[in-house]
C-alpha cells in the first residue's frame, strides 16, 4: 500500500507551499484510512491547502467536510479564520 508515501509526499509539498500538488496528492487517498493511520484528516490538509491558495469557498468546503467526520480545535479554528 503506497498510501503513506503519497500522504508523505503531500504533506512535503506542503510544507514547501507547493499546495496544488499537495492538494493532488491528498486528494489520491481515502481520508478515513489515513485518519486511521496518522491521526491526520486529509480534508483539512485540503482545506488549509486551499486557504493557502485565496481559494476560500473550496477550503471551507473540505475544512467542514473535517469537523463533520472528526471534531478538532486547529480545524474549528482555521475554518472561523476565514469569515
Amino acid at each position: 500500500d503506497d498510501s503513506l508515501l503519497v500522504f508523505g509526499l503531500a504533506e512535503l509539498d506542503s510544507e514547501l507551499g507547493n499546495y496544488q500538488e499537495a492538494i493532488q496528492g491528498y486528494a489520491q487517498l481515502d481520508n478515513r484510512s489515513i485518519y486511521e493511520q496518522t491521526g491526520v484528516s486529509t480534508y483539512q490538509r485540503i482545506g488549509y491547502a486551499y486557504a493557502q491558495l485565496g481559494k476560500f469557498e473550496a477550503a471551507t468546503e473540505f475544512l467542514e467536510k473535517a469537523l463533520e467526520l472528526e471534531y478538532d480545535d486547529q480545524t474549528a479554528f482555521e475554518l472561523a479564520s476565514l469569515y
